[in-house]
């Protein structure tokens, strides 16, 4: 498999390229970026050409189809968003930075995340969304660790 990249309005679709035993060509565009098949005889030259014609199709469809196309980082947070999980919630505190890279952490209920001001607006929401992902998986740990030990604790002595 390859990989490229589309960029329609702004945005960057990732373009998965595989080459596979079939007859024809084809392109899908799904959740997670778009999907172009093609036959593995196919030689070089045809190939890049079937590539090239095909990721023209697929600008084309998402540009007339655009508000179908939310894929995978959709959702836009913000400052001061709450975040509801489980019976728990938690207070986003974003923060803007020029700088390359993006770090958060977990202090209480509050996720405070730093963003590089440097990136473009489809890719600082990617980065929001990892760095959220990250510090509930943390926060998860944490209340699993506690469960696990009182469970020891309350165990009986037969157990421990």
């Amino acid at each position: 498999m390859k990989k490229d990249k589309i960029i329609v309005d702004g945005k960057e679709y990732q373009v998965h390229i595989y080459q596979e035993p079939r007859t024809n060509v084809s392109v899908s565009i799904g959740k997670t970026g778009v999907q172009v098949r093609l036959p593995l005889g196919i030689n070089r030259e045809e190939m890049f050409k079937e590539i090239f014609h095909l990721k023209n199709l697929t600008i084309q469809k998402i540009k007339e189809k655009l508000p179908k196309f939310n894929f995978k980082y959709s959702k836009i947070y913000r400052d001061q968003d709450v975040l509801e999980i489980g019976n728990k919630q938690y207070l986003i505190r974003l923060y803007f930075n020029e700088k390359q890279s993006s770090s958060a952490k977990a202090v209480g209920n509050t996720f405070h995340i730093n963003v590089s001001s440097i990136l473009p607006e489809h890719i600082r929401q990617k980065h929001i969304c990892v760095l959220l992902s990250r510090l509930i998986a943390k926060k998860k740990r944490q209340f699993i660790e506690e469960k696990m030990i009182k469970m020891r604790e309350t165990a009986s002595p037969r157990h421990k």
